[in-house]
């Protein structure tokens, strides 16, 4: 099996015989608000009519493309929005919520979990 995963690394870096040692080299870190993810958010808001217009234009303002929306849990004056998004670089998604914890049809932003 050592064998294949051989010829799989060469044919990987296009090269012939053994890969040296990488693990002394010094290899930059990506700063962590430069990963792309896809995240997981829920959020109560006001249960009225153009709530979820006004996130969906912070989010779209920001980069932030949504993949579902979910709203649960709706009583008489509140709503629970779930919403999953595509891969997304951190710092877009934290400057959208920025905006989104200002707005006064948002009473909380719950959780924000990052899907891998």
């Amino acid at each position: 099996v050592g064998d294949v995963i051989d010829v799989a690394r060469n044919l990987q870096f296009g090269c012939n015989g053994r890969i040296s040692c990488t693990c002394y080299q010094d290899l930059p870190v990506k700063p962590f608000d430069e990963v792309k993810n896809k995240f997981f958010l829920r959020m109560q808001v006001k249960n009225e009519p153009g709530v979820l217009a006004k996130v969906a234009s912070v989010f779209g303002g920001h980069k932030v493309s949504i993949r579902r929306v979910v709203q649960k849990h709706v009583q008489e004056e509140a709503a629970e929005l779930v919403i999953s998004t595509e891969k997304v670089k951190e710092y877009h998604i934290k400057d959208a919520l920025r905006e989104l914890q200002k707005m006064d049809s948002i009473s909380e932003i719950s959780s924000m979990i990052r899907e891998y």
